[in-house]
Parts: C-alpha cells; sequence; structure tokens
C-alpha cells in the first residue's frame, strides 16, 4: 500500500509538471526525436556547410534576441537547441577550431544561473575530449581542452558578474517601489484605509487562552522559521493602533503596552488590501514600515497577513528577516494557515462574548432600578445612567441634555478628548439634537454623513450614534445621546434595551422632578417666593464656610404697620410680593434674597463691605421711586431702612454677623429711616 501511494504521489506530480510546463515538455520530446534521427544518419550525413551552418547559429541568435517570445518560451528552447547543435557538431564532421565552441555560447548566454553554465561546460568538455580518447590522441586535445577551460572560466565570470550588476539594480529599483507602495497607503482618505477595522471585543475569561495559544504559535514557528521577528498585532480604538498582543523578536523588545500606529505605511497597506503582503524584497529600515521604533533595524523582507473574520478586520500576523528573500510562498501559506486559526477562535470569543454582554445587560438594566429608585438628585441619576450606559454600550462620547424653554442645555457629558465645545443646544438649528427634541422614540443612526451636523452646526467627527428622548408628565424634557467616531456602531439588536433604558429612565426622573419641586417648596416663602427664614440661615453658613469675603444686608419697610391698617393685610401682602421682586432681581447676579420674618429682608452679596454698601444704597433709591399700585389707579410710595455689616471685617459667625447686622438697621430706623447704615466698631456703645 505505501508503494502504490508513492508512485500515486509521484504520478500526480509528473502530471503537474506537464500541465503547468507543457510547452517545456515538448520542445524537449522533439529534440529527442531529432536526436534519435541524427544518431541514426538519417538526417544530415557528411553534406553539411561551414557557412550552412554560421548562418543557422545567426538564425537562433536572432531569433533569441531580437523577437518577442516568452521568457519561459527562450528558457525551454534553450537546452533543447544547445543538444542539437552540439550534436550537429560533432555529426556532420568538418566542424573544427572556434567553429566548435558555437553551440554551446547559446546556453552560456540564455542560462539564468551560473551552477548550470558550469555544469553544461564540463559536460561539453566531456564530449570534445571522448573521441579524442578512444582514438588514444590525448596529446592532440590537451592545449585545445585547456583553450577551451580558460574561455569557459572567462565567460562565466562575466556572465556571472553582469548578473549581479542587473540583480542590484533590480533590488534597488524593487526597493525604490516597495517605499512606494508603502507611503502610497498614507495617501488614502483614513475613513477610506480603515473601513471595516473592529477592534477585538474579547471577554476576560478565555483571553488568558488567547495569550496561550498565540504565545504558542509565536514559539513553534520562531523556533521552526527563525525570523528576525514575528508579531501578532490587534486592532486597538482606544489607543489608535495595533497593540502588540503577543510574539518574539532578535531585534527588539515589544511589552505589552507597545503600539503600531494607524498610520504605519505597511499597515496601511494591509488594511486596504485586506490580504496577504508578502515582499521579499523590502530593503528598508524597522522605522520607515512603521514597525519598529529603531531606524537601525533592516528589514530585508516581510510576510504580513491580515486576520479577518466574517469580512472584518481585527489584526495581523507579522514576520520578518534582514535578509532579501528569506521566506517562500509555502511559509506566507502556513501563516495564512495561522490567521484562519486565530479568527476560528475569535468566533469562540465572540460567541461568548456575546451572551456575556446579554447578561451584562440585563444585570445592570435591573441595578439601574434598584440604585436609582432611593436616588432623588438629578446629577446623581444623570452620573449613574452614564455608568450603566458604560457597561452596556461602546461609545466615544455621551450627553446628557435638559430642555429649557426654546433651548436645551447640556448638563451632563463624558467627552474624554475634549472635542464638543458648545453647551446649549438650540432648536432653530437643523440639527440631529433638534430631531431627537421632536421625536418620543428612541433612535438609532448607524451611518452619520460627515456635512450632518449633530449639534447645533457641529459634526465634531461623529458616525454613528443613539438618542434617547424622556418625556416628564406629557412633554419630551431630556434626551441622552451615545456616540462614535465609527460606522455601525449601534445596531437594531441594541433598540430592545434602549426601549427599557427609556422608560427606567423616565420613571426615576419622573420621581427626581417631584422631589425637587417639594423640595424647592420646603425652602421658599410661600408669600413672596423668595428663601424662607431656615433657609436663608443654610445658605448665609454655606458663605461663611466659603471664606470668601461677602456683605450681609438687613431692610425693613417703613412705617409698614400704618399702611396695613390703613388699607387691610391683604393689600400689604401685595406690597410684600412686589418688593420681594424687586429685590430677587436686584441680586439674582451678585447673591440671593430672602424673607426674614413679616416686613423685614435679607440681603446677601458677593461684594466687600463698601462696595455691599452702595448696592444696598441703589436697592433703596430704587425702592423710594418706584409707583405701588394698591388698587388699580391708586398707587402710594414706600420707604426701606438698610443695615449693613460685612463679613469678615465685622464677624466670622453666623449669629454673630445677623446681630451686627441688625444692629445697623436699628441706628437706621431710629437715625431717621430710608437710609443705609453700615455697622462700625465704634457704634457699640450706643446699644
Amino acid at each position: 500500500m505505501k508503494k502504490l501511494l508513492s508512485f500515486i504521489t509521484r504520478a500526480q506530480k509528473l502530471k503537474k509538471y506537464i500541465t503547468e510546463n507543457y510547452i517545456k515538455v515538448l520542445i524537449y520530446i522533439i529534440s529527442f526525436f531529432v536526436y534519435v534521427l541524427l544518431l541514426s544518419g538519417i538526417l544530415l550525413r557528411n553534406y553539411f556547410s561551414y557557412w550552412i551552418f554560421a548562418l543557422f547559429l545567426l538564425i537562433i541568435s536572432l531569433l533569441f534576441f531580437y523577437t518577442k517570445l516568452p521568457e519561459h518560451t527562450k528558457n525551454s528552447l534553450n537546452l533543447p537547441l544547445s543538444v542539437i547543435l552540439i550534436m550537429l557538431s560533432h555529426l556532420t564532421g568538418g566542424i573544427s577550431g572556434a567553429l566548435k565552441g558555437l553551440p554551446y555560447y547559446l546556453f552560456f548566454i540564455t542560462s539564468q544561473k551560473t551552477k548550470y553554465r558550469i555544469f553544461f561546460s564540463c559536460l561539453f568538455l566531456v564530449a570534445e575530449v571522448m573521441p579524442a580518447v578512444l582514438k588514444n590522441r590525448v596529446p592532440e586535445i590537451i592545449i585545445p581542452g585547456l583553450i577551451f577551460i580558460a574561455v569557459s572560466a572567462f565567460f562565466i565570470t562575466l556572465l556571472h558578474s553582469i548578473e549581479n550588476l542587473i540583480q542590484e539594480k533590480d533590488r534597488k529599483i524593487d526597493d525604490l517601489s516597495s517605499k512606494l507602495r508603502f507611503f502610497d497607503g498614507l495617501k488614502l482618505k483614513k475613513e477610506e484605509v480603515f473601513k471595516g477595522l473592529k477592534e477585538t471585543p474579547l471577554p476576560a475569561e478565555p483571553y488568558a487562552l488567547l495569550r496561550r495559544a498565540l504565545n504558542y504559535f509565536t514559539e513553534i514557528y520562531f523556533s521552526i522559521y527563525k525570523p528576525q521577528t514575528l508579531l501578532f498585532l490587534f486592532y486597538d480604538r482606544t489607543k489608535g493602533g495595533f497593540r502588540f498582543e503577543a510574539g518574539d523578536s532578535r531585534v527588539s523588545k515589544f511589552s505589552s503596552s507597545y503600539i503600531v500606529y494607524e498610520n504605519a505605511p505597511l499597515l496601511s497597506l494591509g488594511v486596504r488590501q485586506k490580504k496577504s503582503l508578502f515582499l521579499s524584497e523590502v530593503g528598508s529600515d524597522g522605522k520607515n514600515i512603521g514597525i519598529y521604533e529603531q531606524k537601525s533595524i533592516y528589514v530585508g523582507s516581510c510576510i504580513l497577513t491580515p486576520i479577518i473574520h466574517e469580512g472584518n478586520l481585527y489584526g495581523f500576523v507579522y514576520m520578518d528577516s534582514d535578509k532579501v528573500n528569506y521566506f517562500s510562498t509555502e511559509v506566507k501559506e502556513i501563516m495564512e494557515r495561522v490567521s484562519k486559526k486565530i479568527s476560528i477562535m475569535l468566533k469562540f470569543f465572540f460567541e461568548l462574548k456575546e451572551n456575556k454582554i446579554k447578561s451584562q445587560r440585563f444585570r445592570a438594566l435591573f441595578e439601574l432600578a434598584r440604585d436609582t429608585s432611593g436616588q432623588l438628585e438629578k446629577k446623581d441619576i444623570f452620573e449613574r445612567i452614564f455608568k450603566i450606559c458604560q457597561d452596556v454600550f461602546e461609545f466615544d462620547i455621551f450627553i446628557f441634555s435638559q430642555k429649557k424653554e426654546e433651548n436645551a442645555e447640556i448638563v451632563f457629558i463624558y467627552d474624554p478628548k475634549k472635542i464638543v465645545r458648545d453647551r446649549s443646544i438650540y432648536f432653530t438649528e437643523d440639527s440631529l439634537f433638534s430631531f431627537a427634541y421632536q421625536n418620543e422614540y428612541p433612535v438609532i443612526l448607524k451611518k452619520i454623513r460627515r456635512e450632518m451636523p449633530v449639534i447645533n452646526k457641529e459634526n465634531y467627527g461623529i458616525r454613528s450614534g443613539c438618542f434617547i428622548p424622556l418625556k416628564t408628565v406629557s412633554d419630551v424634557k431630556y434626551v441622552f445621546s451615545l456616540f462614535s467616531f465609527f460606522s455601525e456602531n449601534f445596531t437594531e439588536d441594541d433598540k430592545e434595551i434602549l426601549n427599557f433604558l427609556q422608560s427606567q429612565c423616565e420613571i426615576v426622573l419622573e420621581k427626581a422632578e417631584i422631589y425637587e419641586s417639594e423640595k424647592e417648596k420646603a425652602t421658599r416663602d410661600s408669600l413672596t417666593g423668595l428663601y424662607n427664614h431656615r433657609m436663608f440661615q443654610e445658605l448665609l453658613e454655606k458663605r461663611i464656610q466659603k471664606a470668601s469675603p461677602f456683605t450681609l444686608i438687613m431692610l425693613d419697610v417703613d412705617d409698614f404697620k400704618k399702611l396695613n391698617d390703613f388699607y387691610g393685610h391683604p393689600k400689604g401682602d401685595r406690597i410684600l410680593i412686589e418688593i420681594s421682586k424687586i429685590l430677587e432681581e436686584e441680586t439674582k447676579a451678585t447673591g440671593f434674597a430672602a424673607r426674614y420674618g413679616g416686613e423685614e429682608f435679607a440681603i446677601c452679596v458677593d461684594l466687600p463691605k463698601y462696595e455691599g454698601a452702595k448696592r444696598a444704597d441703589e436697592i433703596r433709591s430704587l425702592i423710594e421711586e418706584w409707583d405701588f399700585y394698591i388698587e388699580e389707579g391708586e398707587k402710594v410710595n414706600l420707604t426701606v431702612s438698610f443695615g449693613v455689616a460685612g463679613f469678615p471685617d465685622d464677624a466670622s459667625k453666623r449669629n454673630e454677623l445677623i446681630e451686627k447686622a441688625d444692629k445697623a438697621l436699628y441706628l437706621a430706623k431710629r437715625k431717621g429711616k430710608n437710609m443705609v447704615y453700615i455697622y462700625e466698631m465704634e457704634e457699640t456703645g450706643l446699644f
């Protein structure tokens, strides 16, 4: 059985050789047939002329050097024609002297390897010497034999040197063309070159198995083929290049953080073509092709094999040598098999990753429902939703925005590259955000054109995204959105999870708004809408803790009791509401206003003591000139007294500061009303 298999294998190899070299085989058969006829004396007995033979050689030379025959045809004709000429020179007789060397010069010129020329010279010498040896005329051939050897050696050396020059020239041309091919990849637009490029989303658990497999491949193939460097590179979007995963090198050290960047000429070409690059004559330094950081490392030849799964490129297997023509096509095929094995492993990992992602998503959603159920502060809810989205999706930018009248404001943003400059979203602009606020359902955009505005008039390089509008009561008040710099980062499979997120977030935010509304009521005075006494105390304490200078102003409406007694309490309340609006409007830029009790108010402004006093006098003048309408057509004019104390000039504690501002107010009342009185230490004795 073994012999039969061996015979079948040899027969298959013979069939393959004949199929691939049928022209050469046909010429050999014809040459052998002519050779047999010559030996039988059927052709060209003794009637062959010198001149006809010389003319025949000339025609053969012209056929080889001045016709457009394919190179493989010339090589096929070379040996048979040389054999025919040798036989003609011997069988016809009369060929002597220099003419005897003519038949084999053809082989010299057209043969591609020096060892073949040497072998043929020896063969021809034996053919010349053998007849004389058989006739015992050895002395007659010694001198011609030496001359023949000298001439042959000269021809062999000359042709060898010419070939070396040609090879050196070809090597330089190949070197230049290789470099041009490398740098040609840089002329492409980045989006075109890296279209279909995917990051390997490997789960944590089997990741060690992949590393072990890659290290095993490295050990085996590094020991067999003895390359200069063997690397397994995987695309890492966050780092903007291909990360070193495994490999070995005799000339450089590669750490786990090593990155071959996206603009590396060799990898740009590999990403563009998405097929194996077998460069037998690179002839360039390692930094020039983008693999090494050192210029001193020379790359003579290399193989770059892509790792592709379901049409997506995930990385490369790279192997090089410092020698030109070091690798064979068989090594290239083996590297392609290794790449396919890695692709099969990736398929297993991706399926495992997909199942794990599903479980993580539902767990994250459960945590969202559980963790946010007790959180009532909006800023905490925004941050929690962002963290949940980080566990569930892959994105580059996260934005949470809130509608405010005719615009929307970005209230939470994750933008590590800090490229988003806008903080306000204008609905008058024709942008994707404007569209999102008009829609009630989650929207997934797989491909966003670069000219499409996302926020106002800017695109920011965003290529895919999803918008999740959130309704509270009956209107879309919030939109949170995820963006990616890569197309098709979000798919229709994400819709189910987005719908669940939407409903859960709406419930949580509605609870938060109710809480904020009730909290606002608890901190505001029910009549005037200003901060109440309790909230005034808290805000004042916060300013003291901040330790920045500010001014506390206490004020009281002059003769308010008389106004109440004359017009009644409802009319008095209307006056207090009007004064509260003036105080809130005049202090909202630099501080706050509060109702301290009855007709007494407190103002806190972030100004030094005497500048705060000037601000108090401006408010006093404004109220003095203000027309307060008790009833339609009936107006009254009022005045207000002010007491001023400064932090930390007059007091560093809350109660002391209030006490001193209140003492200054008392003095303002005592000294004539409708005035601003500044607390001074000298006045202490008056009390």
